[in-house]
């Protein structure tokens, strides 16, 4: 099993209302794809989009289909039909929030990168100009100073 280093997410009031919601209810997200069940944990881990692999992308339009089709078919006021409504649509909103919270997490790793890979980029400037200097500072050696450091003595 793969550990993941602390970290520590916002959340504000509704979700973390949602997400216990969620948790003591052990509610569950259907894929097309998988073809079964996911829990919030299975949330977290699956990618913002895939093709041909679930994703939350992929949950999210379940979700809204479930939404649609059943507001489509819905006359009763306060019947057990809201109440799922409720839900399906409380559980979007959860997708969503993990959909934003991994954008986030991509975009910072990437600037991360980024940063990396400047500062990578400044020490192989600095070295560049290091041998430069050295360079010219042999250059304005005597020849028999040269001699001297050619043949070590």
């Amino acid at each position: 099993m793969k550990t993941k280093k602390n970290v520590t997410i916002e959340i504000n009031e509704e979700i973390g209302t949602l997400l216990a919601t969620a948790l003591v209810n052990k509610w569950r997200w259907e894929s097309q794809l998988i073809g079964g069940k996911l829990t919030i944990e299975d949330l977290f881990d699956l990618p913002l989009n895939a093709e041909r692999r679930a994703s939350l992308k992929e949950v999210a339009a379940v979700l809204n289909s479930m939404i649609t089709v059943s507001n489509d078919f819905n006359f009763d006021f306060e019947s057990d039909a809201d109440n799922k409504n409720k839900q399906i649509e409380d559980q979007l909103k959860i997708v969503k929030w993990i959909a934003g919270y991994k954008y986030k997490e991509q975009q910072r790793k990437l600037e991360e990168k980024l940063e990396e890979q400047e500062k990578e980029l400044q020490r192989k400037f600095a070295m560049e100009a290091l041998l430069e200097k050295k360079k010219q500072n042999l250059e304005s050696l005597s020849e028999e100073e040269l001699k001297k450091l050619a043949l070590g003595k």
